[in-house]
């Protein structure tokens, strides 16, 4: 009887530790289904971020070129064209054309042209023995 029962008790050891093993693998699967699921529901909500991002992009270019559109089709920027590209004036306006300011021209050339004639003719070597031999003074230290 002590080797039946033996038997009985590690056949029902070997059942024990299966059933153990076969929990413990559901348990993996199902942490790894989980997982995938997790992964793959946080992709999404990325990709559904980008979308907003994309529709509220779209939604701000539309109404710019709404605008545009308002814009191009009022009578101001008739009005405006008219003037600019077929030289086009409203009743009682008159055009008057002015020359184009020649002076600022003529006083840069004039400025130019004493700047030039008032540049140093003095030799370089002059000027430094100038300055290290004539009118300097050093500095007073005290000790």
């Amino acid at each position: 009887m002590d080797g039946e029962t033996k038997i009985k008790r590690s056949g029902k050891k070997l059942g024990l530790f299966a059933y153990n093993i076969l929990i413990l693998a559901l348990v993996i699967y199902s942490g790894f289904i989980v997982y995938r699921q997790i992964k793959l529901n946080y992709q999404t909500n990325l990709k559904i971020d980008d979308f907003k991002g994309e529709i509220e992009s779209t939604n701000i270019q539309n109404k710019n070129l709404n605008n545009l559109l308002v814009y191009y089709q009022s009578n101001t920027y008739k009005e405006l064209e008219a003037r600019k590209r077929l030289g086009m004036k409203k009743a009682g306006e008159t055009i008057v054309i002015a020359p184009e300011n020649t002076d600022k021209v003529e006083e840069v050339h004039e400025e130019q042209s004493i700047q030039n004639s008032a540049k140093d003719t003095t030799p370089n070597y002059q000027k430094w023995f100038n300055l290290i031999f004539q009118d300097v003074e050093l500095p007073n230290f005290k000790i």
